[in-house]
């Protein structure tokens, strides 16, 4: 558990919308880690999930969710496969390489300044705090991989949830705070130009409005919408 102090006038935890975050970031995640499943994809285009996006304020990402469901699965499933291979899988011409490094480094080689690097200093700064809240990756990816970082951040909505539950305040605190600052620190510093590549190249509405949602989401972590 995080030791640090941190304000005592944390509002509290409205636990619908936590779990319903936590449960949101899983399934971003998802898309991001392998091709889309049926049933995730299923989840995030469904008329609840839709009206819920619009009550949040993600409106734009609803709106392409819902275009996509309109199409129906059969029309859009081999799309939406290809897409993700394209866009996120297979290192060709359209890839977006999702990884910090890529987005943030820098580094010298052979007295030049080069970028767009895999396994940099961003990985190893993601991959200790992932030791330090006692995460393990589930995903066979570097850790500053997109998936694995939304993932984390959906798994620090879990904590903060489970120990709001028991009645631990403090800890929910702590594990508030802990995503707050990991959010600034790592997602937010690159994700949402990933996900701005992301909704421009893509054919398909699922992951344009995946391109949409995430830094709609990550934005909400850093200044949380009114009640």
């Amino acid at each position: 558990m995080m030791t640090e102090a941190f304000s005592p006038d944390v509002a509290a935890l409205d636990l619908a919308e936590a779990r319903f975050r936590r449960d949101l970031y899983v399934l971003v995640s998802s898309l991001l880690a392998a091709p889309p499943a049926p049933e995730i994809v299923g989840a995030l285009t469904s008329n609840d999930m839709v009206e819920a996006l619009r009550i949040l304020g993600l409106s734009h990402a609803a709106s392409r969710f819902s275009s996509h469901a309109a199409q129906g699965p059969h029309a859009t499933a081999e799309l939406d496969r290809q897409e993700y291979f394209a866009l996120l899988a297979v290192p060709t011409a359209r890839y977006l390489t999702p990884f910090e490094a890529v987005y943030c480094d820098t580094r010298e080689v052979d007295g030049n300044v080069v970028g767009k690097l895999l396994m940099g200093p961003s990985t190893r700064a993601v991959e200790a705090l992932y030791e330090r809240a006692g995460f393990k990756l589930a995903l066979a990816e570097l850790p500053d991989h997109v998936a694995c970082e939304v993932g984390f951040v959906a798994e620090l909505w879990r904590r903060e949830i489970t120990a709001y539950e028991v009645g631990d305040q403090d800890g929910a605190r702590a594990w508030r705070e802990f995503r707050k600052r990991f959010t600034q620190a790592h997602p937010s510093r690159w994700v949402p130009a990933l996900c701005e590549r992301l909704a421009r190249e893509t054919s398909s509405d699922l992951y344009a409005g995946v391109g949409l949602l995430l830094p709609g989401l990550l934005a909400q972590e850093l200044d949380p919408p009114s009640p």
